[in-house]
């Protein structure tokens, strides 16, 4: 559970405040995202609110428009028969009510996620789509600093 607002510190100094939503949707850089549970960060552009980065692009309501950083948390890909991005299973977790999957994409490895009914076994080809609800996007914005 979290509180109303969230103060985010690093080395002793407050790196970002902020309500839960804003802080989750922008962290202030790199190490907060990744504290955060972003496992892999990307260079976007952002253009009508639609984020397009070399996965694929997704659209962001709340996001800026112009170059920016986008994270993406493991549930940022999600397994589905219908996704653009294709890619080879090389190792799955069960958590409590998913599959974490470690997906090979031409050339990263990507985090990903799977229902427990249908999750692909490794060595099998899988399908991803992006969920906006797994991404972030990086660096100044108002909350930052408040």
């Amino acid at each position: 559970t979290l509180a109303d607002r969230v103060a985010l510190m690093r080395k002793g100094k407050i790196v970002q405040t902020g309500t839960a939503e804003q802080v989750w949707r922008h962290p202030a850089d790199e190490p907060t995202a990744s504290f955060l549970g972003c496992g892999l960060i990307l260079d976007a552009e952002i253009t009508d609110h639609i984020a397009r980065f070399d996965l694929g692009e997704a659209e962001l309501p709340w996001a800026q428009n112009g170059p920016a950083r986008i994270g993406l948390r493991p549930h940022a890909l999600v397994a589905d028969p219908d996704g653009e991005l294709q890619g080879e299973v090389s190792g799955r977790v069960h958590r409590r009510d998913h599959v974490r999957l470690l997906v090979k994409i031409e050339h990263r490895e990507v985090d990903a996620v799977a229902s427990i009914t249908n999750a692909p076994e490794p060595g099998q080809s899988v399908r991803l789509r992006l969920d906006p609800d797994g991404l972030a996007v990086l660096g100044d914005h108002p909350c930052q600093g408040e």
